[in-house]
C-alpha cells in the first residue's frame, strides 16, 4: 500500500522541503496551500497521516485539528517551533497524536510517521478481533467508540489503544513505558506529559459513561484498571 501523507505548513520551504525527504521513502505527498479551509481539504484528500503546523493563516492547528477530528481518527502530528509543555499538552487535547518541535530531525518525523503508519495500518494493526470487553463496558475497534449498556462515546485513537492495553492486561498492571512504546513506538523524545495528559483523556470518557470501571495510577511504575465497586466494598 503506498501511504498518502498530508502536509499542513504555511511555510513553503519547509513543505517542501519535508515532501522531497519523504518522496524518497515512497509516501505519496499532498502538501495544502489553502488555508481557508483546511479541515475539508484534508478530509477530501483521503490521507492516511497529517502533518499539521500550528501557525497557521485565518485558524490555527488546534482549531483545524479539532474540526477533522469530528469526521476522521487520522494520525495527526503536529509540528511547531513552539516548545512550552502548554502548548504540546493542548496539541494532545485537541485530539494529535504526537508533537515535533521545530527544528527537527527529518530523519526522526520519518521514523514518527512509519511508527503510526505501523500502528495505524500496518503490522500493529488489530486483524480479527473487532471489540474487547470487561464488566460490560465495550470497546469498539472498528468505530472507536466505547460502550456500556445504551450508551457510546467517541474515542480518539490514542484513549482507545491506552484503554484496549488496560482491559487486556486486567487485572495487572501494564508500565508506563510499554504505554510510550504503544502511543509512539519509543520510549525516547516523548515529553512526561503527553501520556499524562492521554491517560487523564482516557479516564475521562469512563467517567463520561459512568461505568463501573477507572484508571488507578501505580507510582513509579504504571497505571491499571479497577473495579469501582470492589474498592468501595473494601
Amino acid at each position: 500500500m503506498k501511504y498518502k501523507i498530508g502536509i499542513v505548513e504555511d511555510d513553503i520551504k519547509i513543505a517542501e522541503l519535508l515532501k522531497a525527504h519523504l518522496k524518497k521513502y515512497g509516501f505519496e505527498i499532498w502538501i495544502c496551500n489553502d488555508f481557508t479551509n483546511v479541515a475539508e481539504h484534508v478530509l477530501k484528500h483521503h490521507l492516511q497521516l497529517l502533518l499539521l503546523d500550528i501557525n497557521l493563516p485565518c485558524y490555527d492547528g488546534f482549531f483545524w485539528c479539532k474540526k477533522i477530528r469530528r469526521h476522521s481518527t487520522l494520525p495527526i502530528i503536529f509540528l511547531s517551533a513552539r516548545s512550552m509543555d502548554l502548548d504540546q499538552i493542548y496539541a494532545i487535547e485537541c485530539g494529535g497524536d504526537d508533537y515535533l518541535t521545530k527544528p527537527f530531525s527529518y530523519d526522526l518525523v520519518t521514523a514518527k510517521i512509519n511508527a503510526h503508519l505501523r500502528r495505524s495500518y500496518g503490522e500493529y494493526a488489530l486483524q480479527e478481533t473487532k471489540k474487547v470487553e470487561l464488566e460490560h463496558v465495550t470497546i469498539n475497534l472498528e468505530t472507536l467508540k466505547l460502550e456500556y449498556h445504551e450508551q457510546a462515546i467517541s474515542l480518539a485513537k490514542n484513549e482507545k489503544d491506552i484503554l484496549e492495553r488496560l482491559f487486556r492486561a486486567y487485572p495487572n498492571h501494564v508500565k508506563r513505558n510499554e504505554l510510550l512504546q504503544l502511543l509512539w513506538d519509543t520510549d525516547m523524545f516523548v515529553e512526561e506529559n503527553t501520556l499524562n495528559v492521554n491517560i487523564g483523556r482516557a479516564r475521562k470518557r469512563l467517567r463520561e459513561l459512568e461505568c463501573p470501571l477507572e484508571i488507578k495510577a501505580i507510582r513509579n511504575v504504571g497505571y491499571v484498571l479497577e473495579k469501582i465497586n470492589d474498592e468501595k466494598n473494601h
